[in-house]
């Protein structure tokens, strides 16, 4: 299968169906030519010095890599080896209730750290106000323009993309799974959040929305 042999970068935005992507690239790619980025591997690094010692490290025979990339991070990895890259996105104000949820879970573990404990009862709108919870998608895709992304999927979308996805990449039959999709939140969590909170969600995630937009354009470009 020819396209198997070109390169691909998959950049993981947080509480956007990444591990599920994962699971289906593990099916799709040779073992050993896919490398799963975890910053937890390199303690005490900043991510972009993590990104750099990852890459480093990289086996020859690697040629799909997937985590919490940030674009700027490798895109000098792409450009020197040819690489494509893709990535997904999901409705800003749904991402950031699910990753606040998941940072409050984070913070109830048992080895949770001090300053983990100290937030445990952070609020919604405390966490969204954080600028580190803000624009994430934005952040990790600055530098990067969508037009010279391979796909960009939609979360909300996922099992049709993937499908796309793997169509264009002619990719062997794979089973969808849906490890920790948060698909039902916005049915049930959301109802207990008012208006007034999400609207302040929205306005604390402009370039966001913006990105999501001109995403959905792209998908309906691409359907057409």
């Amino acid at each position: 299968m020819p396209a198997l042999m070109k390169g691909l970068v998959s950049i993981h935005i947080p509480k956007t169906a990444g591990r599920s992507f994962y699971s289906i690239l593990n099916q799709v790619y040779p073992a050993g030519t896919l490398a799963h980025f975890d910053q937890k591997n390199y303690q005490g690094m900043s991510r972009h010095a993590a990104t750099f010692a990852f890459l480093q490290d990289l086996n020859e025979n690697v040629n799909v890599i997937h985590g919490h990339f940030m674009f700027n991070d490798v895109k000098e990895h792409i450009r020197e080896n040819n690489l494509d890259f893709v990535t997904w996105l999901r409705e800003p104000v749904d991402r950031v209730l699910s990753n606040y949820r998941f940072f409050i879970q984070r913070t109830r573990r048992s080895d949770a750290d001090e300053k983990m404990l100290s937030r445990r009862n952070e609020s919604l709108l405390e966490y969204a106000r954080l600028e580190e919870s803000r624009n994430r998608m934005s952040k990790f895709l600055d530098g990067a323009k969508l037009e010279n992304a391979k796909f960009i999927g939609i979360m909300e979308y996922f099992e049709e993309d993937i499908k796309k996805l793997g169509l264009m990449l002619d990719w062997n039959e794979f089973k969808i799974s849906h490890e920790n999709m948060n698909m039902e939140f916005r049915e049930s969590d959301l109802k207990s959040v008012s208006q007034e909170t999400i609207q302040e969600i929205r306005d604390l995630n402009t370039l966001d929305l913006r990105l999501y937009e001109t995403a959905l354009e792209y998908r309906l470009k691409r359907i057409v």
